[in-house]
């Protein structure tokens, strides 16, 4: 199940409010959804945008994905925030990448298997009723 961190829209005609929330990427728009993590409301002059920091925090580290509208409104909110992880994510991808190459390249080449050779087939012991005879 991947899980996605999006937006949700509330409010009558003409008057959007919505709702930051954590859900599962293919639930509906307006659907079910696991966690509410903040608001947002165009309405205002400039508009407002509040998020639990916290539980932010939690699901991304956990490896949810925010929209891309979502990552625009939480650079505003916490500027720098999600580059940061963008780029220590990319960082440890580079560094497992390295010690896997390094690792292969001390190694010599893995012995094929002959499996051409047949060996003949081993004969089992007697079985009781052989030998009571």
């Amino acid at each position: 199940m991947s899980v996605a961190i999006r937006l949700t829209r509330l409010g009558k005609n003409k008057t959007p409010f919505y709702r930051i929330v954590v859900c599962d990427k293919e639930s509906k728009r307006d659907g079910r959804h696991l966690e509410l993590i903040g608001t947002y409301s165009t309405l205002t002059n400039p508009s407002t945008i509040k998020v639990k920091e916290d539980r932010l925090k939690y699901w991304i580290g956990v490896g949810a994905q925010p929209t891309q509208t979502v990552a625009r409104l939480i650079e505003r909110q916490f500027p720098g925030y999600l580059s940061g992880i963008v780029e220590g994510r990319k960082k440890k991808i580079q560094d497992s990448r390295k010690k896997r190459k390094a690792r292969s390249a001390g190694k010599p080449a893995a012995p094929k298997k002959e499996s051409a050779k047949k060996s003949a087939p081993k004969k089992s012991a007697p079985s009781k009723a052989a030998k009571a005879k």
